[in-house]
């Protein structure tokens, strides 16, 4: 970690922690970010660090804790355990507790719902189910709505028991289908563009709308902060 902070400059961007969460640059998201000098955060320096951990015989594991993801060393054959955080400066282990309080307090409910939180990512099919889920953030937040949601669903596939990526896409497929409407209105009235401030999610009866349509209505209104009001979007 010393050595690729210090000597290679792959480093934490302080800036993507601070203020409104915004995933529109994907080197904040990707290693790509962190080998061109851009800076990472809390999923691609573990990606990257993983993988340079693991081609050196270390037995490293993703694992994530609430809106976080970390790093631990577990060896089956010494029982050796312990984790340690990607983003810190240098080498810094803490123990299981710790990411019960950091970076966002887990509930007893929270564990209950998903209970893969700070447990190993055993596969690497829930590794890639990670990285879609992320790729499905950032094209969200780049009004690239069926983008977003066909990137989720492969990662709903690809791990099938996250219930945190099936809620991710349901939520992604309601703003595709609230974006999709509204360019459809636009596309009757002979526009080329429509308004990101006309773009509405609707309640639904559907069970599984019901339940994303309050979340999916409020990632609607985060997103917006990040455009200027009178932002519009290209029919294409």
């Amino acid at each position: 970690m010393t050595v690729v902070q210090k000597y290679l400059g792959a480093e934490y961007k302080h800036s993507f922690s601070e203020g409104a969460y915004d995933p529109r640059d994907s080197r904040d998201l990707f290693i790509h970010g962190l080998l061109s000098g851009h800076g990472g955060a809390c999923v691609s320096m573990p990606t990257l660090l993983c993988a340079i951990g693991r081609r050196l015989g270390y037995p490293l594991f993703m694992v994530q804790a609430k809106e976080h993801t970390f790093i631990r060393w577990d060896d089956p054959t010494t029982g050796e355990r312990f984790n340690f955080d990607g983003t810190s400066p240098g080498f810094t282990p803490h123990d299981d507790e710790y990411y019960l309080d950091h970076p966002v307090p887990l509930t007893t409910e929270d564990l209950m719902y998903f209970p893969g939180y700070l447990k190993n990512m055993a596969t690497r099919s829930e590794e890639l189910a990670l990285m879609l889920g992320e790729r499905g953030q950032c094209l969200q937040f780049n009004l690239r709505p069926l983008e977003a949601m066909i990137s989720l669903q492969y990662a709903v596939a690809a791990d099938p028991e996250n219930r945190l990526l099936k809620d991710n896409w349901a939520i992604s497929t309601m703003l595709h289908e609230a974006f999709s409407a509204a360019q459809n209105k636009a596309i009757s009235k002979d526009r080329t563009h429509y308004p990101l401030r006309y773009v509405r999610v609707l309640p639904s009866s559907t069970p599984w709308k019901k339940a994303a349509y309050r979340t999916a209505d409020r990632v609607l209104f985060e997103l917006r902060k990040l455009y200027p009001e009178n932002h519009s979007i290209r029919i294409t």
